[in-house]
């Protein structure tokens, strides 16, 4: 078993879990009663309209979409029933005919009816598997003049194609990310200077010591999920080059060891809690979250999901980004799901004018105010509730940034030959390599990364 190994892709779990939260937008606007819960949908905001060709233009007949889907933390299945009601509202001569499956059994029912020619017309594309069969929606995009400029920059570098080809697979639906919580409590009863946006890896280091006390199982910081992620790509490390070709001269560039020395000296300063910490003192099986809420890590990398259930529990927070480097651009770990059409459809024109409406700005309207998403569709993002508090503004400059999905979803083989350096960060963890041995165990692990590179980019050739 590995050690906060995070060379997977996000889990369908994971992303759904992650584009809201168990308890989301409401309640983060519930527990600041200054300010609506949920803004009312604005008439006067500039939008841009994604769809200002109408479905009756390109859609004349009475149409049936086959839609799938599943309830989930960032939008309930009455959040999504009620966006297609709106959907069938605006659009009367299309219906949509919906099925919601069980989160437990949706990827193998999807992966058997797309192998049969049976599945729905609309759906999540989130396993590499699936995408051979999403519909190609360029000449969709480009017809109706559909403005993909209103996504949010680096959810739709990163989701809507995939790998290097051009082709468009899919559209953004929802944004999350990763930033660095900390609560204010803590820092102010230790005395030390709570970090400050733009907060570099040398200052955390040298802050997490001064906010832990070992004797009251109290550590001032957590440790990265895994190697290349938001620290390791704020460096200027790359697992690979562009193309995808070669492993020698990235992952054991200069950059990549001084990241992994990083994480060495974090797990030094003997300020973090090990795996084992967390799971004798966490109560939920959620990582750093439940020992941050308890008041036994000063600082965390957590996501928005976590901001209602913090205020919920009254926790006095504030936040920044992961920490960066000295004098180079951030780059934050963030997500969203890729949503498309089955290229099997027998009825495109009907399929995308849902699609473009679901994951356009007034679908995500619909599941902003009703459900918890966080939208992708920048103008109705600005019409996130409690915009102006501070975290949410944290939340929205980190999503701002360039993503390492962008990277990292480049290749369908990454996360596999990821995979091959992580006893490499299990040392690291464990505390069983010194710093100085770094470099070279990064070079002796380069030829067995680019093995099983060439290997998995064979089985594609194949």
């Amino acid at each position: 078993m590995t050690l906060f190994d995070d060379t997977q892709r996000a889990t369908r779990r994971q992303a759904l879990r992650w584009l809201g939260g168990a308890t989301g937008v409401a309640l983060l606007a519930a527990c600041t009663p200054s300010t609506p819960s949920v803004a009312p949908a604005s008439t006067s905001a500039v939008i841009a309209k994604p769809a200002a060709t109408t479905a009756a233009a390109t859609v004349s007949k009475t149409s049936t979409v086959k839609w799938w889907a599943l309830p989930s933390e960032a939008f309930s299945e009455e959040a999504q029933r009620a966006m297609a009601a709106a959907f069938e509202a605006k659009t009367p001569n299309i219906k949509i005919e919906q099925t919601f499956l069980p989160a437990d059994g949706y990827d193998q029912k999807v992966t058997t009816a797309l192998g049969t020619g049976e599945g729905p017309d609309v759906m999540f594309f989130w396993t590499d598997g699936w995408l051979p069969k999403a519909l190609d929606l360029s000449k969709l995009i480009q017809r109706d003049k559909f403005d993909i400029s209103q996504y949010n920059e680096a959810a739709w570098n990163s989701w809507a194609k995939y790998g290097t080809s051009d082709k468009v697979i899919g559209l953004p639906l929802g944004v999350g990310a990763n930033f660095m919580f900390y609560r204010e409590d803590l820092f102010k009863q230790f005395g030390v200077t709570p970090p400050q946006w733009g907060v570099t890896m040398e200052q955390w280091l040298a802050a997490v010591p001064k906010v832990t006390d070992k004797s009251k199982k109290i550590w001032g910081g957590d440790r990265p999920r895994g190697a290349f992620r938001a620290l390791f790509y704020s460096n200027g490390a790359r697992l690979m080059s562009d193309d995808g070709m070669t492993v020698d001269g990235y992952f054991n560039s200069p950059a990549s060891v001084a990241a992994y020395q990083a994480v060495w000296d974090l797990v030094a300063t003997n300020a973090t809690p090990t795996t084992a910490d967390i799971a004798a003192l966490g109560t939920a099986q959620t990582g750093p979250v439940d020992l941050f809420i308890a008041g036994r890590v000063a600082s965390a990398t957590l996501n928005q999901g976590h901001l209602a259930n913090l205020k919920k529990a009254g926790v006095p927070f504030g936040t920044v980004n992961e920490p960066g480097w000295n004098g180079k651009d951030l780059v934050a770990h963030s997500w969203s799901l890729r949503v498309g059409i089955n290229s099997a459809t027998k009825d495109q024109d009907a399929a995308w004018e849902f699609l473009k409406f679901w994951a356009g700005a007034d679908g995500q309207r619909v599941l902003m105010q009703q459900g918890n998403l966080v939208p992708s569709w920048k103008p109705v993002l600005a019409e996130f509730p409690n915009g102006d508090d501070p975290n949410v503004k944290t939340l929205k400059k980190v999503l701002d940034q360039k993503s390492d999905a962008e990277i990292i979803n480049k290749f369908p083989y990454y996360p596999v030959v990821l995979r091959e350096a992580v006893p490499l960060w299990d040392k690291i963890n464990l505390q069983q390599i010194k710093r100085e041995e770094i470099p070279t165990e990064v070079q002796n692990l380069t030829p067995a990364l680019q093995a099983k590179l060439d290997a998995e980019r064979k089985k594609l050739t194949a």
